[in-house]
């Protein structure tokens, strides 16, 4: 399952991995992206393999253990209850299963983390700023995705929060010097 699909950009890769046997669903609240999403994937060579579903992150609408792996990329930042939305994804996946969380981070390196804080706290609200007086885009976009990135917690209190919400074998993979970072954990069996 890809949790905050948008468009299906993340969903087709899991269906490029799951192959040809198996099962995708994309799951986003807003009802544009998924119609452009089902658009997309009937000129893809998913579109048997992949269903797209309108829900929010914080209430999925599928029994416990219905998922082999619950994936989201680039979409926790947005979500209104952080944990919440976890505690959703490991409840639907099986015992056994992964949850996998693909997001921005925060570099590590000084040098980056600086050009990275200056791009955020004052590259993008420009940049919105000037995007707004053009009437582009939905307003305030960048400078609302500015300021969620900044109070997401960093890739290793993610990693934290993976492990004390009760997944096992947690691990963080940094990305492009911490500008991304992957969290991956899995739910162990007997778990509540």
């Amino acid at each position: 399952m890809d949790v905050g699909c948008g468009t299906g950009l993340f969903t087709f890769e899991l269906a490029r991995i799951v192959g040809s046997t198996g099962r995708v669903v994309g799951l986003d609240p807003c009802p544009e992206m998924l119609a452009r999403a089902r658009e997309k994937c009937a000129r893809t060579p998913f579109r048997d393999a992949v269903e797209f579903l309108e829900g929010t992150a914080v209430e999925l609408p599928f029994p416990d253990g219905s998922f082999d792996c619950v994936a989201t990329a680039f979409t926790l930042h947005t979500v209104p209850d952080l944990e919440k939305a976890l505690s959703e994804m490991i409840r639907v996946v099986r015992p056994g299963g992964r949850v996998v969380n693909l997001e921005s981070a925060r570099p590590r390196i000084p040098e980056l983390k600086q050009v990275y804080s200056f791009y955020l706290g004052r590259v993008m609200p420009f940049t919105g700023r000037v995007l707004r007086r053009l009437r582009v885009g939905p307003p305030g976009f960048l400078e609302y995705f500015a300021r969620s990135l900044q109070k997401l917690p960093d890739q290793q209190e993610m990693r934290d929060l993976f492990s004390r919400l009760g997944l096992a074998d947690v691990r963080c993979y940094e990305l492009d010097g911490g500008i991304a970072a992957v969290q991956v954990g899995v739910k162990e069996f007997g778990f509540p």
